[in-house]
């Protein structure tokens, strides 16, 4: 995870046992964005957590006002936060950008540690999307409607406005996010935005079901079928969830994250054997990737003895150089 600090007086919150909460006031289309941020004890409140891409910083990336203070936050956040917000109720969010000092690097290692715990207690998780595109409203209603979009694709065309509405669909930069594996695989529940159109989880996970059966028609499932099929994976079945397949999935499918440090940060919280290593891998952002990646091999990968592919093509994805030495580790 990588967010430049916000302009925020941060109240301080004790290591593991606190979180912040971002209180999104109401308000309608227009209004200008408005919110409160406190702390809370971890397990003690109850939220919604944010899943969305933070992308690049922009000329054009606007102010939203929390807790008095005007506060610029990237454009694909506050455009989540507009299409969430309700009318006359406010609703409590967990925004890793705003709920985490990024400034604190101490804190943001602690708070990414602890994951795994804020995205399993949330009562459900809002994925956002994006925007609305020219087409994207023609795939939401089609994925709102599990009972016919099997005939729906069927009959269309591959060149077809609808058919390329899904396809544009599944291709979204978002499914591609290493940290959404654990945001939807931990989440109880989920809900969909795209835009101002949203979908439930039941709804959502039947109509890419029926799509995966429809895959020979030209739609790549790749990235978004993976995350809503791994969801319903038997999340306590062991070679499953091990590290090793998560990572070797996710240089297969190409999944990005902004820092190296979460090729392998952004995989803890899901990987059943690391929650079984005496000796487990401290989050820590003022590691380098070089020295992570020695951690993780030598604490993660003893017992993939013989495994030599999954090792370098890991540390092509961490921008680490395999030298004599790291050779030597990884044979040994």
């Amino acid at each position: 995870m990588t967010e430049k600090a916000l302009s925020i007086d941060y109240e301080a919150i004790r290591p593991s046992l606190d979180i912040r909460i971002l209180t999104l006031h109401s308000g309608s289309d227009n209004d200008p964005i408005t919110c409160s941020l406190h702390r809370a004890a971890r397990g003690a409140c109850k939220y919604k957590a944010l899943s969305y891409e933070w992308r690049e910083e922009s000329d054009n990336d606007p102010n939203i006002v929390i807790e008095n203070q005007s506060v610029r936050v990237r454009q694909n956040l506050s455009h989540a936060l507009r299409n969430i917000r309700l009318p006359s109720e406010d609703v409590d969010l967990w925004v890793d950008a705003i709920c985490i000092n990024q400034a604190d690097v101490a804190e943001k290692s602690n708070q990414v540690a602890m994951m795994e715990e804020t995205f399993s207690n949330a009562t459900s998780v809002i994925v956002w999307l994006g925007t609305a595109h020219s087409d994207s409203d023609i795939a939401m209603d089609w994925l709102s409607d599990p009972s016919t979009i099997q005939d729906r694709v069927s009959s269309h065309i591959r060149d077809s406005l609808e058919f390329q509405a899904l396809v544009s669909f599944c291709n979204r930069p978002y499914w591609l996010r290493i940290w959404i594996i654990q945001e939807l695989f931990l989440s109880r529940s989920y809900i969909v935005y795209c835009g101002s159109k949203s979908i439930p989880d039941e709804i959502f996970d039947k109509s890419f079901l029926l799509l995966a059966a429809t895959n020979s028609q030209g739609i790549n499932l790749s990235a978004a079928d993976y995350h809503i099929s791994t969801r319903r994976m038997n999340k306590d079945v062991p070679s499953v969830n091990r590290m090793r397949r998560w990572i070797a999935l996710c240089s297969k499918l190409g999944f990005q994250c902004s820092r190296e440090h979460d090729r392998i940060y952004g995989l803890l919280g899901i990987s059943h054997d690391y929650k079984f290593v005496e000796q487990n891998i401290d989050v820590d952002y003022s590691k380098s990737p070089r020295e992570l990646f020695i951690e993780v091999i030598q604490k993660r990968f003893l017992s993939w003895y013989g495994d030599k592919r999954i090792c370098e093509r890991l540390a092509i994805t961490m921008n680490v150089e395999l030298d004599d030495e790291l050779r030597s580790l990884i044979t040994s």
